[in-house]
């Protein structure tokens, strides 16, 4: 699409979190509500536009169940193609889903060319690898972001040090673990 083409695009692509937003969150944001108005509306047009019926079950699943909603469409027998394209039976430029739901959409770096968030030219996929951090709905990753290094230090006594060799996978673990629950992320 062209406007993947345009800096405004790359800038927001890189503003984008890997985050999915619960139902009733995207029912809050103001983009993902324009977006359901605009497929609802082309289904309630008077024109006789391709699949009006199912561009309102479409935007009525968005609506309720957020970025599941693909799963719910397939029950009800209505194929939309998939997150990165629109079923070529719809003869609509909408944009795609992956930018809203990219854990649904396993955006990664296998469709880097996509509208998959791409914090800081990060994928998805990769930003655990770069150390970044998730919290409070944002990315902080080392050399993008202001960060502090921590050291967490474990004491253990013991008087058979073949018993705690094979834990140290799980204790380093259980220290990530209680990180993320003390930082919310």
């Amino acid at each position: 699409r062209p406007c993947q083409q345009s800096s405004r695009f790359e800038q927001l692509q890189e503003e984008l979190v890997c985050i999915e937003r619960s139902p009733e969150e995207l029912r809050n944001s103001t983009d993902w509500s324009s977006w359901v108005d605009a497929i609802r509306a082309y289904g309630e047009a008077t024109a006789d536009f391709p699949l009006k019926s199912d561009a309102v079950k479409i935007a009525d699943a968005m609506w309720d169940y957020g970025c599941g909603f693909q799963a719910n469409l397939s029950a009800e027998g209505v194929f939309l193609g998939n997150c990165f394209g629109w079923n070529s039976s719809f003869e609509w430029e909408f944009k795609t889903v992956e930018a809203f739901c990219p854990t649904t959409c396993q955006c990664g770096a296998a469709v880097a060319s996509s509208s998959c968030p791409l914090p800081f030219g990060i994928a998805c996929d990769r930003l655990e690898n770069r150390f970044c951090l998730t919290l409070n709905g944002r990315h902080h990753c080392p050399g993008f972001t202001p960060f502090r290094h921590v050291t967490l230090f474990s004491k253990m006594a013991t008087h058979d040090a073949n018993i705690v060799d094979p834990l140290l996978l799980q204790i380093q673990a259980a220290h990530e673990e209680t990180v993320r629950l003390l930082t919310g992320a």
